[in-house]
Order: C-alpha cells, then sequence, then structure tokens
C-alpha cells in the first residue's frame, strides 16, 4: 500500500470547486470536479479531468457537452453533495434547483456563475484522468459569492 503523503507541492496548487452537469439519454448527471482550466480566449476554451472509468467522464465521453457551475463561498453543502454522483431528471438534482443549459445540461440557480460546453478534443493523458478540451458555448452569472476552493474545505484531492 502506498505511503500516506501529506503537505505535498499537489496540495498547493489552487483549485476552484465545480459541479459538472450532463445531461445523457434524458438523465442528468452531476458531480464534482476541481481539474479544470481556461486554455484560450479566442475562442474561449476551457479544459477539464476526469478521472477514467466514473461515470461522469463516461456520460462527458459519450454526450460530449457538459456544463460547469462554479460553487461559491458558504456553499460547501452544495459541493459535498456531489462528492457522489448524483443524478435526476427535472426541476431539482441532489436537492438543489436548476434550469436546463442550452446544451441540456443542469444549470444551477444558486452558484455564482456556469459555463456550457461542447467537448471539440478528448486527449489521452497517460494518467488515471481522462482530459477533455471544450468550448465554451454560453455562460452567466446568477450571483456575486467569491469562488469556492478547495483549500477553504480542508478537502482534499489525492486519488
Amino acid at each position: 500500500m502506498p505511503e500516506q503523503r501529506t503537505n505535498t507541492a499537489f496540495e498547493r496548487f489552487t483549485s476552484g470547486l465545480y459541479v459538472i452537469t450532463a445531461q445523457y439519454e434524458g438523465e442528468q448527471h452531476a458531480a464534482v470536479v476541481s481539474l479544470v482550466s481556461q486554455v484560450s480566449f479566442v475562442p474561449p476554451m476551457v479544459m477539464i479531468a476526469l478521472r477514467k472509468g466514473t461515470r461522469i467522464c463516461n456520460v462527458v465521453r459519450d454526450c460530449k457537452r457538459f456544463a460547469l457551475n462554479i460553487v461559491g463561498e458558504g456553499q460547501e453543502a452544495l459541493a459535498k453533495t456531489f462528492l457522489k454522483l448524483q443524478t435526476g431528471k427535472e426541476g431539482t438534482l441532489g436537492g438543489f434547483r436548476f434550469r436546463t443549459g442550452q446544451t441540456g445540461s443542469a444549470l444551477f440557480e444558486d452558484t455564482p456563475a456556469w459555463v456550457e460546453c461542447k467537448v471539440m478534443k478528448m486527449v489521452e493523458s497517460g494518467g488515471d484522468h481522462q482530459l477533455y478540451l471544450a468550448l465554451i458555448v454560453d455562460h452567466g452569472t446568477n450571483n456575486d459569492l467569491p469562488p469556492l476552493t478547495l483549500k477553504e474545505t480542508n478537502w482534499s484531492y489525492n486519488r
């Protein structure tokens, strides 16, 4: 069994918290992700990394579209709800209200902001996460809450 390490350089990377949502075969899927980065202004693009073999990774691979709901300060309960994949169909997901965006993905009403994306390319990382490069096709804001970061939760993303 690998040695459990603490206070590593990886723990010092700053990571926001997002709830990724994707509608596939009539059902909404949602999970917390933190490996997200903007990669282009023109056109506006992001990169996400999803653990290979997870349901959310497979859903995004198959439907090729998703939304990232930016989690705000004070919304730890929302983020915690989606540490395990949640699924649903109408109006609420994990007990949180959403509307459906143009990609069919759930856009939570209470998160500070959201972006909807279309997968342009899957990139094999050689590691345990699948990389997706995605074009932002729509975006919006709901409130002025500052974004919540992984560090502020005292959670860690080791494996």
